[in-house]
This record gives structure tokens, C-alpha cells and sequence, in this order.
């Protein structure tokens, strides 16, 4: 039987963990950011 995909769902969810993202850096809570991030999370700034 094939299992249903709730896009709708999906997409929601995609929307509140960036919502959080952005909230997270704009109120310098590194707290919340931890919370969204991977653990295995690395950024590099280039140029």
C-alpha cells in the first residue's frame, strides 16, 4: 500500500523552522539556534 504524503504538511513544517532561524538570529538567542541546527553544523564565510 502506498503511504500519503501530506505536502501541505510538509511545507508548513519547512516555514516554522525557518521562521525560527530567522527569529533565533535576530534576537541573538543561541539557545533557539541550537535547537534548529544539526549538530554536525558547520559555516564558513567566503570570499
Amino acid at each position: 500500500m502506498a503511504r500519503s504524503v501530506n505536502f501541505v504538511a510538509m511545507g508548513q513544517e519547512l516555514l516554522d523552522v525557518e521562521g525560527d532561524y530567522l527569529k533565533a538570529h535576530l534576537r541573538r538567542d543561541a539557545a533557539l539556534l541550537d535547537g534548529v541546527l544539526a549538530d554536525d553544523f558547520t559555516f564558513t564565510a567566503y570570499g
